[in-house]
């Protein structure tokens, strides 16, 4: 009686667990079918996908719907060897996906013949660095909210430059309420604050990573961070190589003495310290199998604006002269109105200074936009360093080399493809040049395969 009893007690514990796992909507398993060229495509981050809950699954889940509807046979034929290919997230979810096949499917992960990443982000998204389940969005935040001050306070500086009654601005000023004075201190929850409404393009899932979305909000996103436990558990744990280099030398005065017929005799001297600058290194270990052959394909065309296409980028460029040219004018007359009245009106020095910051930031977009991502080398989005796993890694501190995967496609001794593409232009899907290269690395991968198999 007890045996059936706990039998039945299993059985509604297993049905209660079948009923509680999370069905990933068909929507966003994003594994294509097998293609004639012999590979299954995995898209990227759905970046019209506005709401929330578009971005509520965790990317394991997302890859282990993949893996079932390839094995379910709703990608295609499963009785032929394929490789994957993926762009953006897709890479990061196709060398998942082939670890997470391997552990789940082994006898399945045979036919599994290749993996290439195409612009992924294979290490995470750097533009996050810094972001996880602890920090959650603050890094990001405090980079972004440091452009819309710069942004907001050019406001204010061209409206000090147009206002002509400074006495009256000044009673105005003294007469503004409480609400309106933070808001020219420009703390952040205004930032947010004007984020939120005055963009009206920012979509939903934005406005939850502003507002510090937790995990359990964006999970699709939180694994996209660099060293999050989606990565570190699927594609490849991090060790951080603490070093230190020597970056310059401090000079100074000291006395010192020598003894002349027992007579210490001070005189001052310059003595010479070194500086010393503390670095971290990451030292990647894959959690994918290291025999599996590897592609990367790499975006280093990093012109942001680029991705808007020619006609709108040029609108764009051509807006930001004219931008810079009136907020140099407004600089001017800011500078103007301080001297002429002797500093009197004192705040006008403070508005040029915004003219003048603005100016700047706007002149230099390309470099800032840089900032942001993270790099300066990168695909528009997606920060170089990022879309591949090196062959060795040099170890700062020891002065060694060690092996991280030697099984890459790539031909070119860094073990990856760099080809002049922004992060959109360089899908395959619509990229000749990239369909080409995946191509080679895919004959390359089989005649691996046939080398192995003959052996």
């Amino acid at each position: 009686m007890k045996k059936k009893i706990i039998a039945a007690m299993m059985l509604c514990v297993t049905v209660i667990a079948i009923s509680a796992q999370k069905t990933v909507d068909e929507e966003y398993v994003k594994i294509g079918n097998l293609n004639d060229k012999g590979y299954r495509f995995m898209s990227g981050f759905g970046f019209a996908d506005t709401e929330v809950d578009a971005h509520s699954d965790t990317l394991e889940e997302r890859v282990d719907a993949e893996i079932d509807r390839v094995l379910s046979g709703k990608a295609g034929s499963t009785s032929s060897d394929y490789a994957v290919v993926g762009h953006s997230q897709g890479g990061l979810r196709a060398i998942a996906y082939a670890t997470r096949l391997k552990q789940q499917h082994p006898e399945e992960y045979k036919k599994l013949k290749a993996v290439i990443t195409v612009s992924g982000i294979d290490k995470g998204l750097k533009a996050l660095d810094g972001c996880s389940e602890v920090n959650r969005f603050t890094p990001f935040k405090a980079k972004l909210e440091n452009t819309i001050v710069i942004l907001l306070n050019e406001t204010k500086g061209v409206l000090g430059a147009s206002l002509t009654i400074d006495a009256f601005a000044a009673i105005i000023g003294i007469t503004l309420t409480p609400y309106a004075l933070s808001w020219f201190g420009v703390n952040s929850s205004d930032v947010d604050d004007t984020l939120t409404t005055v963009l009206p393009y920012f979509n939903s899932y934005i406005t939850a990573g502003l507002d510090n979305a937790p995990y359990s909000v964006l999970p699709e996103i939180y694994d996209m961070m660099p060293r999050s436990s989606f990565i570190e558990n699927n594609v490849s744990k991090t060790k951080s190589i603490v070093y230190k280099r020597k970056t310059g030398e401090n000079k100074y005065l000291t006395w010192t003495y020598k003894k002349v017929f027992g007579i210490k005799i001070y005189y001052l001297t310059i003595e010479t310290k070194p500086v010393y600058t503390t670095y971290t290194a990451y030292f990647d270990m894959p959690k994918f199998d290291p025999d599996l052959p590897m592609g990367y394909i790499v975006g280093t065309d990093s012109n942001t604006l680029g991705m808007l296409g020619s006609d709108m980028e040029s609108n764009v460029r051509n807006g930001i002269g004219y931008a810079v040219k009136g907020l140099d004018i407004a600089n001017g007359i800011n500078l103007a109105k301080y001297y002429i009245t002797f500093g009197i009106l004192g705040y006008h020095k403070t508005f040029a200074t915004y003219c003048s910051t603005a100016s700047d930031w706007l002149s230099n977009i390309d470099g800032k936009l840089n900032k942001l991502k993270g790099s300066d080398e990168n695909d528009g989005l997606v920060a170089k360093e990022s879309q591949f796993y090196p062959k060795t890694f040099y170890n700062p501190a020891t002065k060694q080399t060690s092996v991280v995967h030697l099984n890459v496609l790539s031909e070119k001794p860094e073990g990856y493809t760099a080809l002049p593409y922004n992060h959109a232009d360089i899908n395959p899907g619509s990229n000749l040049v990239t369909q080409s290269e995946i191509d080679n690395m895919l004959l390359r991968a089989r005649g691996w395969r046939y080398n192995n198999e003959t052996q």
